[in-house]
């Protein structure tokens, strides 16, 4: 058994949270990241089967973002460069490229 109190163990549920937050991001927070509209990662996400499936974590009872799904950043962004290197202008909108 578990000598942690109530208070203790929320806090470190709470931190588990913050960690996962802090290295999953939404289809909002990924086209901020990365410079382009939602609809050109939804279009990705659509259109490549290779692009990185959403976390399997259930966080709708977290009271944190509802329950939008979260992908990885560093998959995204491993899946991004593998794109960006056989196509430069891969993922850069028309009007950025001149």
């Amino acid at each position: 058994m578990s000598n942690l109190t109530i208070r203790q163990k929320e806090i470190q549920r709470l931190e588990e949270l913050l960690e996962f937050y802090k290295t999953h991001l939404t289809i909002e927070d990924l086209a901020k990241r990365y410079g382009v509209s939602v609809h050109a990662i939804s279009k990705w996400r659509t259109n490549y089967s290779d692009f990185p499936k959403p976390s399997e974590r259930n966080i709708s009872s977290s009271g944190f973002k509802g329950a939008q799904t979260l992908r990885r950043a560093t998959d995204v962004d491993e899946w991004l460069a593998v794109r960006r290197f056989h196509n430069p202008s891969f993922g850069i909108s028309r009007k950025r490229r001149k």
